[in-house]
């Protein structure tokens, strides 16, 4: 699964059926290409296996809020993912 390839596509999904402004999308677009060096997808049959714990330490020097800002965005792109049906475990994106 090309993870990048589907996060901008969940940013499509967002900006035409969610109605989110414009300056979500693009801090969601910002976290996920910032991300994109750190998490690992693996698919295995129809389970894809997201792990953001790379990306999740890589901000232990930023903010509270900030971490807790980008971890949503990557939450609410899984959650895309499984209301599409597909089967997803996620690593690293739990809440703080």
């Amino acid at each position: 699964m090309e993870w990048v390839k589907e996060s901008k596509r969940y940013i499509d999904f967002i900006e035409k059926q969610k109605g989110y402004s414009p300056l979500t999308m693009k801090s969601y677009l910002s976290t996920f290409e910032e991300a994109s060096s750190f998490i690992h997808v693996e698919t295995q049959g129809e389970e894809i296996f997201f792990d953001a714990s790379f990306y999740r330490l890589s901000l232990a020097h930023q903010g509270k809020r900030t971490i807790a800002r980008k971890m949503s965005a990557l939450r609410s792109l899984v959650a895309f993912w499984r209301s599409e049906g597909k089967k997803v475990r996620a690593k690293g994106v739990e809440s703080m």
